[in-house]
């Protein structure tokens, strides 16, 4: 009578236990094809909340490894109701999907009749008949065995397999995901070719040329070379500061004539931050000279206005389609204000 209420609770718990597994199932199958309503829709989806609910299917895979018993007929029948649910929320149910099977208990000693060659086809129609759950059958305690029952496959139907290189096992993924965009937006997925036309304003001169901008493809860094000049020729037989005084003594004495040349070629780097804008700065070599004309008809080179050597440049380069345009600073002996508009290939 004692191993009889023991054997009864055991076959009790597991039905309770069952009740459990099949609740946290639903949960995670309404959740999967909540989410997968959300990214039909359209809505961008966290990898984190993706990454959650896979860890909830592979605990509760751990729980189906670890109980112990069978289904019930109710039990059975409810798992089917939820199975062809979400099947039917993700399409055409799969009829030769698998089903959790509820094998009836043999008790200890005794073998189940097998089927004989006198009977074949009652044998197999016995093994094909439906089982449809009945009062009687769900009122009636079911006798079960601990280890000896198999276990019902889980797996929600139209799983995706996901193989993951780094560790060589196969993840189930109960619904299609969606391509996850860039980290960084801004990165051109080609390779990115500027050509523009310059123009710059120093001294109240304008300077003309151009530059070419280039990024490689899947990079959001690039490169960029850039020229201008104003075509003045300059040249000078002796030297004064602005304020006139003579590299040699004396003041210098103008007829109010002046001539000012610059010409620049300067390389350097193209970065994105965002997509259609990139941030560049470089250097080269820049002369910039500003001549006066003497009251006998000689120049002299403004010293302190004049500078061979470094130039630097920077500025924003922005994208409009096919169309770009640019604008910038540069300095060599006195600052000078870059815009440029071009074609965007």
């Amino acid at each position: 009578m004692l191993l009889f209420s023991r054997f009864t609770a055991h076959a009790q718990g597991a039905r309770e236990k069952w009740d459990t597994v099949l609740d946290r199932y639903e949960t995670v199958c309404d959740q999967c094809l909540s989410l997968r309503s959300r990214i039909v829709s359209g809505e961008a989806v966290k990898d984190k909340e993706v990454a959650s609910l896979l860890k909830e299917w592979d605990r509760l895979r751990q729980t189906l490894q670890d109980a112990s018993g069978s289904m019930s007929e109710i039990q059975r029948a409810r798992f089917m109701t939820i199975r062809n649910r979400y099947a039917a929320a993700l399409g055409t149910p799969d009829p030769k999907a698998a089903v959790p099977a509820v094998t009836p208990e043999t008790p200890p000693g005794r073998h189940a009749p097998a089927a004989t060659a006198s009977s074949p086809g009652k044998a197999v129609a016995a093994r094909q008949k439906p089982q449809t759950p009945s009062p009687e059958a769900s009122s009636r305690p079911e006798r079960t065995i601990p280890g000896r029952n198999p276990m019902p496959a889980l797996a929600p139907p139209r799983a995706l397999s996901v193989p993951l290189s780094c560790t060589g096992r196969t993840q189930i993924e109960p619904f299609p995901r969606r391509a996850s965009a860039p980290a960084n937006s801004g990165i051109p997925q080609r390779a990115d070719i500027d050509v523009l036309a310059l123009a710059g304003l120093s001294r109240s001169r304008f300077s003309f040329g151009a530059s070419l901008f280039y990024t490689p493809p899947r990079s959001c860094w690039g490169c960029f070379v850039s020229g201008r000049s104003n075509f003045v020729r300059t040249g000078s037989a002796y030297a004064c500061n602005s304020s006139g005084a003579l590299d040699a003594g004396g003041m210098f004495w103008g007829n109010g004539k002046d001539r000012y040349g610059v010409g620049v070629l300067n390389a350097g780097v193209l970065f994105y931050p965002a997509k259609n804008l990139a941030l560049y700065a470089g250097a080269g070599y820049g002369k910039e000279e500003l001549d006066w004309q003497d009251t006998a008809g000689q120049w002299a080179r403004v010293g302190d206005w004049s500078r061979a050597g470094l130039s630097v440049e920077a500025g924003v380069l922005l994208h409009f389609g096919p169309v770009s345009i640019s604008a910038g600073y540069g300095y060599i002996a006195s600052p000078a204000f870059i815009a440029g508009c071009g074609i965007h290939f």
